[in-house]
């Protein structure tokens, strides 16, 4: 397997590439193996292991706690939790929360999970605000050539879907999210993480 770094990696990963590059299958957890390989290969960050060893940290929607859950569906308030991070790991005294998608093609699969990581940003970024943490950041890696529509911005727009999420709490709280492909993860990290 090839070696990616954040100048030979694409900022578009198309369904071709992904088939060439890491799976024909879209279902065997390969693409978020890919990322976290290529996370610890260039930044030093393994999320192969969680910190405490939560694997399965959610955050309450109604509540803004975030809490080790691994199974909501048989509770009454499943809804009020977001989807669990992909990876949750202190660096530099900063707790970072990790979340991987690679969705390269439309359709209504994929617009529908894309929808709980715009809640997640949301619920993420009121958690903060009404904590008044200033050591909590959420890497959203946005890669695939569709959900990159959703992180970067689109001609006529403003700002992006994820920004827009942000701003609905508070605009300056952008500084603690970085929602993109891992392209251009590089320069946030080396000036909010590193």
């Amino acid at each position: 397997m090839t070696t990616y770094t954040f100048d030979t990696i694409p900022q578009r990963m198309t369904k071709e590439w992904r088939h060439q590059n890491i799976s024909l299958n879209s279902k065997d957890n390969s693409s978020e193996k890919f990322q976290k390989s290529f996370i610890l290969d260039n930044l030093g960050v393994d999320l192969k292991t969680f910190e405490n060893n939560e694997r399965s940290i959610r955050i309450n929607k109604r509540t803004l706690q975030f809490k080790n859950q691994r199974v909501v569906t048989s509770r009454e308030d499943f809804m009020d939790w977001t989807e669990d991070f992909d990876g949750v790991k202190k660096v530099n005294d900063k707790m970072t929360y990790w979340n991987l998608k690679i969705i390269p093609d439309p359709g209504g699969a994929q617009n529908r999970s894309i929808r709980p990581v715009i809640d997640m940003v949301e619920s993420f970024a009121k958690h903060i605000k009404k904590n008044k943490c200033d050591d909590k950041f959420f890497v959203c890696i946005t890669d695939g050539s569709y959900y990159c529509n959703f992180s970067l911005l689109r001609e006529g727009n403003g700002r992006t879907q994820f920004e827009y999420a942000i701003d609905q709490v508070d605009p300056s709280l952008r500084k603690y999210f970085y929602c993109g492909p891992l392209k251009n993860l590089e320069e946030w990290w080396n000036d909010r993480i590193k």
